[in-house]
């Protein structure tokens, strides 16, 4: 793609990039041979989780050409983290934007509110944490209950939507 179309720019569309260590390094160690990293302009993206990092695949990231990684935080709160059935906690949230940060990296936090039974008290833990990591770029998503998922079959339980569901039309 870079010979023909000249891009220098792209982002890897992987909820978890980072998931699988060997192969995030074996990618970044393939990205590096090629040489692209060394050309001007030559950067791009990935998503992943607090608890898919750690110093060495950051710095592979880098190495690589990474300009940015979007960490999917979600919640502020720690009850909520664990009824979404997140696998990491606040604490882990917060060393996984560090260690982003100190690899040379910038850091972008994904949140989202609106969860059901979350509080008012939960959604200002989320802004809260979300001020308090700084992370250079931040998306706050509203959560939305897309028929055939678990928010959407706990939504129409709870009374929040029709069980006939939303006309998304």
């Amino acid at each position: 793609i870079h010979r023909e179309y000249d891009t220098r720019y792209f982002s890897f569309e992987d909820d978890t990039f980072t998931l699988n260590k060997k192969r995030t390094i074996d990618l970044m160690k393939a990205i590096v041979a090629t040489g692209l990293p060394s050309i001007p302009g030559f950067r791009w993206t990935c998503n992943t989780r607090p608890d898919a990092v750690d110093p060495e695949r950051l710095d592979w990231l880098k190495r690589a050409g990474c300009a940015a990684v979007a960490v999917g935080i979600e919640f502020g709160s720690e009850r909520m983290l664990k009824k979404v059935q997140k696998a990491f906690t606040v604490e882990e949230v917060r060393a996984a934007i560090k260690m982003i940060k100190a690899a040379g990296l910038v850091s972008s936090g994904q949140f989202m509110v609106g969860f059901p039974t979350e509080t008012e008290a939960e959604m200002w833990e989320t802004v809260a944490l979300a001020d308090e990591l700084e992370c250079e770029s931040v998306m706050l998503s509203v959560a939305t209950p897309l028929p055939a998922t678990l928010l959407h079959d706990e939504a129409v339980t709870l009374g929040l939507i029709p069980p006939q569901g939303i006309d998304w039309a």
